[in-house]
């Protein structure tokens, strides 16, 4: 009689491990060699723990992509507001002025674009006998506008080139000024205005930088006394009083500019 003996290779598997074949099955099912039924919770264990990670891996890409979206809105926003205190000059102007016997000082605030030299705009106190305004001269339009936030109106005239310094001159004043530079006291001149119609409507065509200062305010254009008087002109009923005087700042290093307009 022969008998077999089994192959040392050959060796059954110890109770309680799991072979290849079955691994990634619930721990029950490997150990009885897969014959056990897999049953409804078992196969919930085998499906939702791949998604729940690609879930958590979506979460995290999403997260860190909103982070890379903040910190570029962050950099461009700072960017952009670097780029426009470089494209203008903010600070303060100490003038000196005298008129006759008359002597004093005021501070008014200054924004200069220094990048194309379009405009000037100065925050003017009240001084002597004048309002205090806002003064906004215009290059490119060769305007200027004074604005009265305290009666709401805004009045408009022809740039006057021979008392205002243009944006670069100013800018190059002041800081010969800050690094003491004697600048000598400035002269009191005076000159008479009147408001030539009736209350503008249209203030576009006076250009962006006036426009976005006088839009919410009652526009008047003005002229000097000396020229001829429009044939066709009105004057509103609402408008501005008889008489208002304005300081139209400092910006030559000589000279103080009042305007006193009259109807």
């Amino acid at each position: 009689m022969t008998i077999y003996k089994p192959k040392s290779g050959a060796e059954k598997p110890q109770k309680g491990t799991k072979t290849p074949a079955l691994e990634g099955l619930p721990e029950e099912v490997a150990l009885s060699g897969g014959k056990k039924k897999i049953t409804e919770s078992s196969a919930h264990l085998i499906i939702v723990t791949p998604a729940r990670r690609r879930r958590n891996h979506m979460i995290a890409a999403i997260a860190f992509l909103l982070f890379l979206c903040v910190a570029a809105f962050s950099f461009g926003f700072g960017l952009f507001i670097f780029r426009q205190m470089r494209r203008s000059y903010t600070g303060f102007c100490q003038v000196l002025y005298h008129e006759g016997a008359t002597a004093g000082q005021f501070q008014e605030s200054v924004e200069i674009d220094t990048a194309n030299g379009m405009y000037e705009k100065l925050h003017v106190p009240s001084v002597l006998d004048s309002k205090r305004s806002t003064v906004v001269h215009d290059f490119d339009k060769n305007l200027t506008a004074i604005v009265d936030k305290d009666r709401g109106n805004c009045f408009v005239m022809d740039l006057n080139r021979t008392v205002v310094q243009p944006p670069q001159s100013f800018y190059d004043l002041l800081i010969k000024a800050q690094s003491g530079y004697y600048i000598p006291d400035a002269e009191v001149i005076r000159e008479q205005y009147r408001i030539l119609e009736s209350e503008i409507e249209d203030i576009v065509p006076f250009g962006d930088y006036i426009y976005s200062e006088c839009q919410y305010f009652d526009t008047y254009r003005l002229v000097r006394v000396d020229e001829p008087r429009a044939m066709s002109r009105k004057r509103s009923v609402n408008g501005p009083h008889t008489r208002q005087v304005y300081n139209l700042g400092e910006t030559m290093g000589k000279y103080i500019h009042f305007i006193e307009i009259i109807q």
